[in-house]
């Protein structure tokens, strides 16, 4: 799987949250939304929503299929991640792990 990772603004307690977006193949070709407290690893482990859990939004194959949902918490995702994403299904890329700044540009990226 594909995973990328942003802290960003939003309705939460300490003003901030961290999301976990990816793109995976198994069980069905979709993509994935956590949202975190924070990208540390106890709240990544238990997320406060997860698109796994959630029957209406578990086979997403729009990275925009999350924007309602993270309009909740207040999140607007960068659109430089959206377009990075959206490159991970078309190259059907399973081996990638980026962390942005908020601001949309990359902090780091493994491969």
């Amino acid at each position: 799987m594909s995973q990328h990772k942003v802290e960003l603004a939003a309705n939460l307690p300490s003003g901030k949250a961290g999301v976990v977006l990816g793109y995976d193949r198994w069980p069905h070709e979709h993509f994935f939304c956590n949202v975190c407290a924070s990208l540390g690893v106890d709240d990544t482990d238990e997320p406060l929503w997860a698109s796994i859990f959630d029957q209406e939004l578990d086979h997403v194959t729009n990275v925009d299929g999350f924007d309602v949902q993270l309009a909740e918490y207040g999140i607007t995702l960068p659109k430089a991640m959206k377009s990075e994403l959206r490159t991970d299904w078309a190259r059907k890329e399973m081996h990638r792990d980026v962390i942005w700044k908020a601001d949309g540009t990359i902090l780091t990226e493994a491969k």
